[in-house]
């Protein structure tokens, strides 16, 4: 029984751990997308301040989400491992 329950909660996080990496790598890609399209915008010479200032802030406002994005999938995998070992437990007892 205890075997078992080992082989599940590895099966359970590894699956975390690649899901937890999909994800992470969307949202990663999905940022630098964007975040490189701002650079060249703020990279051209006849760009108007008032439009550079307000790609800048774009630029620092996605970062900052998507900072908090990865925290909060990282936040949301540690909570689902725990779960599911709950639940294990509870079904096995």
């Amino acid at each position: 029984l205890v075997s078992q329950f080992e082989q599940l909660s590895a099966a359970f996080n590894a699956r975390n751990a690649l899901l937890h990496e999909k994800a992470s790598r969307a949202v990663t890609s999905h940022a630098d997308r964007k975040v490189g399209w701002l650079d060249r915008q703020l990279a051209r010479s006849d760009l108007k301040d008032n439009i550079r200032n307000l790609y800048r802030g774009w630029r620092q406002r996605l970062e900052s989400e998507t900072r908090s994005k990865l925290d909060d999938l990282e936040q949301k995998s540690a909570v689902r491992s725990s779960l599911q070992v709950i639940g294990l437990t509870e079904f096995i007892s």
